[in-house]
């Protein structure tokens, strides 16, 4: 019985110590204040009382009490968009504020006053931005200007040292705001290079990945096909070895750019690779050959020029309904695995073809319309597909 109590208690400890490992940074800063507060704060009521006003130790103590429960809200307690909790920085402000109110020392005031900061930094570093950094950031200026103030002077002595206390306050949370921002912008220009092929602008494999949920979920709540279409620059390396890469470059670019026309608002255009293109879209499945031959005539139509050669585009295009959400990934694969199949026999037919799935062998003729499929030939286990 002894040994089953141990072994539970243990299994206990891990899945608490895994649950501490996988929390994020806001909420483990959280968790780390709390219990800093937790354990300073009856210290000090206990052990130094002379430094304190006559309220003092009881104040701290009601604080200390309050940092158990706020502990474990930041590690159990879920919030709405699943980062950190916002309400802990109003928590260290107003602990701060009792501290810095209770303390007699004006030396250990100021650096309550200067600690003030740590709310607002929270919340902007973790919990949100606009309204709720303005009001905590806000409460803190009243709390610094509370403790600033203590003990009681005539008017002269007050209105100097508010204005000081807020001058520092404002000045090095102004500072660290601006900070903020630079290194958010600078985040988010090294995510999107990280998600976007440099050349094109479209969307990586990586970029893919991200927003591949995103539509799978868009596609489920309307009851559409998730439609992947594949598409392959006819011949491109003869224009690279003719033109020069360069140009096919700039080939490559004009059919991108092409593809993100004929895309709607949603639709996820990618390079995959080489001259691979890929457009994944949430339609219907009637729409899917509509949408493949309006993507091989645009590319189709592009005007050529007298450095630049006109290019056609195979096309493969299949679809299917959504999964759960934890099949998105099989979903894609399967879809592409089709999508790559019917681009081999479009180019094994003749290319500047669109081939589509539903219905199964509709192939579509330079014109637009309907033409007889053509059964695919045995392809082999690694084929070359043609250029």
């Amino acid at each position: 019985m002894t040994e089953q109590r141990r072994q539970r208690a243990r299994a206990r400890l891990v899945s608490w110590w895994h649950r501490l490992r996988g929390l994020d940074a806001g909420r483990r800063f959280a968790l780390t204040g709390a219990t800093l507060s937790g354990t300073v704060f009856p210290i000090v009521a206990l052990a130094t009382p002379d430094v304190l006003t006559p309220a003092g130790p009881a104040v701290l103590l009601a604080v200390a009490v309050l940092a158990s429960p706020v502990a474990f809200a930041a590690v159990c307690l879920p919030t709405r968009d699943g980062g950190a909790p916002s309400w802990w920085g109003w928590y260290v402000t107003a602990a701060l504020v009792a501290a810095g109110l209770c303390v007699a020392d004006p030396q250990i005031r100021q650096y309550a006053a200067m600690s003030l900061l740590v709310g607002p930094v929270y919340v902007a570093m973790f919990a949100g931005r606009g309204r709720n950094v303005l009001a905590c950031w806000l409460a803190s200026s009243v709390g610094t200007l509370s403790i600033a103030c203590r003990p009681p002077g005539d008017l002269e002595t007050l209105v100097v040292r508010g204005l000081c206390a807020l001058t520092v306050t404002g000045l090095l949370f102004g500072g660290f705001v601006l900070l903020l921002r630079q290194l958010r912008s600078t985040q988010a220009e090294a995510d999107r290079a990280a998600r976007h092929d440099p050349l094109t602008g479209l969307l990586n494999r990586r970029g893919l990945a991200h927003e591949l949920p995103g539509l799978h979920e868009r596609a489920r709540r309307a009851g559409e096909d998730v439609a992947v279409l594949l598409c392959d620059l006819d011949h491109f390396k003869q224009v690279n070895d003719r033109f020069g890469h360069t140009v096919g470059d700039e080939v490559l670019t004009l059919a991108a750019k092409t593809v993100r026309q004929v895309s709607r608002p949603g639709d996820l255009c990618v390079r995959m690779g080489g001259e691979e293109l890929l457009l994944v879209a949430a339609l219907p499945a009637e729409g899917l050959a509509p949408l493949a031959e309006r993507l091989r005539a645009a590319v189709a139509d592009l005007p050529a020029t007298r450095t630049r050669p006109a290019v056609t585009v195979s096309v493969g295009a299949a679809s299917g309904p959504p999964l759960g959400t934890e099949s998105v990934q099989e979903l894609f694969r399967d879809l592409f695995r089709r999508a790559d199949e019917l681009l081999f026999t479009a180019k094994s037919s003749g290319r500047n073809r669109a081939l589509t799935e539903p219905p199964p062998g509709t192939l579509l003729n330079d014109g637009g319309a309907p033409a007889p499929g053509t059964p695919s030939a045995p392809r082999p286990a690694h084929p070359v597909r043609p250029g």
